[in-house]
């Protein structure tokens, strides 16, 4: 399903956290959200999923305004996985995942044996199928993180939205979780938007990279064209070498200044 930001300014007070957004990704697309700390990357990611009310622009899905939606049609067009989400920590990890299915519980009905078997289903899917009894205050910070994503995979939303989602994952499990990304994102014809400090993982796996500062669009485009060394250096004030991998991606990595 198509995205579309336009002119979208997202202000708090004074200070503009996004301004003047313009970006259209087609459905089935992967673009990645970089640039420095403070860039607006999280608000923006807000802005599209309808959590935050443009102070300014729009922001549509399939034609939808997310932001004037109800809860339950959001959570059919929209899966939203925040950077630090907020978790019963008495809750087992199934009954979380569960909740990825409330848009599709009729009101005052329960959760049916397909909603549960979607549920394990995403757990298994993210190698956390003997967790589904475990009350989420006892898992790691990498183990909650997969938990939170297969909540969102559960709710079989067209549009995914990802803030920093291996920031707390080992490489094995980086490398799990894009790719099974990657996967539904082929069978589905998933959107994805991610916003992701790793420059390397964003070249691999996004088809577009939109690279924001101080709430503004600096660059956009394939991945090859807005990684390059000049504007990683401009943008982020880091020296870098920029390699082309065997696979066409794109490698970012930083380089040394001082003596070895």
């Amino acid at each position: 399903m198509e995205l579309r930001a336009e002119g979208l300014v997202v202000a708090y007070g004074r200070q503009h956290a996004v301004d003047g957004i313009d970006v259209t990704l087609r459905k089935g697309s992967w673009t990645c959200l970089i640039g420095p700390n403070g860039a607006g990357k999280s608000t923006a990611l807000r802005a599209l999923a309808g959590l935050v009310r443009p102070s300014a622009g729009s922001v549509t899905v399939g034609g939808h305004r997310p932001d004037r939606l109800g809860p339950r049609a959001r959570a059919q067009l929209i899966a939203y996985v925040p950077q630090q989400p907020t978790v019963p920590d008495d809750a087992t990890v199934l009954d979380y995942v569960l909740l990825g299915r409330t848009a599709y519980v009729p009101t005052f009905g329960v959760d049916s044996d397909e909603d549960r078997a979607m549920a394990s289903a995403c757990l298994h899917r993210l190698d956390l199928g003997s967790f589904e009894r475990r009350r989420l205050d006892t898992l790691s910070g990498g183990e909650l993180q997969r938990v939170v994503l297969a909540r969102a995979l559960a709710q079989e939303a067209p549009v995914l939205l990802l803030d920093e989602p291996t920031s707390a994952l080992d490489v094995a499990h980086q490398q799990q979780v894009l790719d099974l990304v990657a996967g539904l994102r082929r069978d589905r014809s998933l959107t994805v938007v991610a916003a992701m400090h790793d420059l390397t993982l964003a070249g691999q796996y996004a088809d577009r990279v939109v690279l924001l500062r101080q709430g503004r669009v600096q660059a956009q485009g394939r991945p090859s064209e807005v990684l390059t060394r000049d504007t990683i250096e401009r943008h982020y004030g880091a020296r870098v070498h920029v390699v082309e991998l065997p696979d066409g991606s794109t490698a970012v990595v930083p380089r040394r200044s001082g003596p070895t």
